[in-house]
């Protein structure tokens, strides 16, 4: 009989702290707090910056003794069709061209199950192939999603929150592994 591990789902989301409102940076913190809100019931937890997203990967892991299935990244971002973009997480910006960032990501892969699937919810990178592709090598070889539309939320108050990866429109599901990456039509076609 082979040993199963026990498995959970994190839901990690760009803290709506850590946006701020400035020539620089002019970003919404309200599509970082409707997510968060979205994903609470999930037991989604606000991440400040690269190192607070590390620890409490390491915490959970440890507390629960489980390991990742499934991990959503929530946050700002972008991607270009031609392989530009980048997310966030918290106030840290994680980018192709940024080998440390990426590397210190990795240092997560062994609280990953073999067959992990991690998930940037963040807009646009889909188109951010080389980044998507980066992200699966430092996480040992794993299913990395991304979306080439814009995703929203919608706060509809008492009701809660809804999100919107942009498949339904004219925006495709990105996955990526190491050495290629497939684009699909849309919701479900790589699950």
């Amino acid at each position: 009989m082979a040993f199963e591990y026990k498995t959970m789902n994190m839901y990690l989301i760009q803290s709506p702290d850590t946006v701020w409102q400035g020539s620089q940076d002019p970003l919404d913190p309200g599509y970082n707090r409707d997510l968060l809100k979205y994903y609470r019931k999930k037991g989604g937890q606000p991440v400040q910056d690269i190192g607070d997203f590390i620890k409490r990967i390491y915490v959970e892991v440890t507390q629960r003794k489980a390991l990742i299935k499934k991990l959503v990244i929530g946050s700002h971002g972008t991607g270009e069709p031609g392989n530009a973009g980048y997310f966030r997480l918290g106030t840290t910006i994680i980018s192709s061209g940024d080998d440390k960032e990426i590397h210190l990501i990795g240092t997560i892969k062994n609280f990953l199950v073999r067959g992990a699937e991690v998930y940037i919810l963040a807009c646009r990178t889909g188109h951010a192939t080389d980044l998507l592709r980066k992200l699966s090598f430092a996480l040992g070889g794993v299913r990395v999603y991304g979306y080439t539309d814009f995703i929203t939320t919608t706060n509809y108050g008492f009701f809660g929150v809804g999100v919107d990866d942009g498949t339904g429109d004219e925006g495709k599901e990105t996955v990526c592994w190491p050495s290629i990456c497939l684009n699909g039509a849309g919701r479900g076609g790589w699950r």
